[in-house]
């Protein structure tokens, strides 16, 4: 399973847990906190990818944190079940599906367009308006310049994506062709 998978599922449980407890601003805002000050401490950093610490030295030193920061009790609980399942180094990650998840329970998604060359403040404004008008949703486009795609674009919106970048093209007609061939 790879890692993007696992965070989802983690970011899904969370997130499901806050709602129960009507919670979900409050945790959203503690991981975020944590998160940046994860970020910003390089001994965090190296504990949390250190596979030779032990989980429970980890959990102690996140329970510190946590209650110094007068964090949720939800947050708390999450944390502890990430360290003890070794998957602290995904918290960033789990915390951008989190807020992904969020901002869709507000009728808010986020799609990642990712063009060979920047698009313009205007373009962005059009697709944001014409992907807002097919889901039904307030879309927010994060433009990602990638210019190996040559041209066209990649739209990603949760799970789903669409290539229609000139590379994509050229894969799918590069396999049509190694089938073909091989069907001779």
């Amino acid at each position: 399973m790879s890692d993007s998978t696992v965070a989802e599922r983690y970011a899904k449980a969370v997130f499901e847990l806050a709602a129960d407890k009507k919670l979900l601003e409050k945790v959203m805002s503690d991981l975020i906190e944590l998160t940046k000050l994860i970020d910003g401490s390089e001994v965090l950093q190296a504990a949390i990818n250190n596979p030779v610490l032990s989980k429970y030295s980890l959990q102690k030193a996140f329970v510190d944190i946590l209650k110094k920061m007068k964090t949720q009790a939800v947050t708390e609980q999450f944390i502890q079940v990430l360290i003890e399942n070794g998957r602290a180094s995904l918290l960033s990650s789990v915390v951008s599906e989190y807020e992904n998840l969020l901002k869709e329970s507000k009728g808010e998604l986020t799609a990642y367009i990712t063009t060979a060359a920047p698009l313009t403040k205007k373009r962005i404004g059009e697709i944001e308006k014409a992907i807002s008008k097919t889901m039904g949703k307030t879309i927010n486009v994060v433009s990602v310049v990638d210019e190996s795609i040559l041209g066209g674009m990649v739209v990603k919106i949760g799970s789903k994506m669409l290539d229609a970048s000139v590379l994509g093209g050229l894969q799918k007609l590069e396999l049509i062709t190694k089938n073909a061939i091989a069907n001779c």
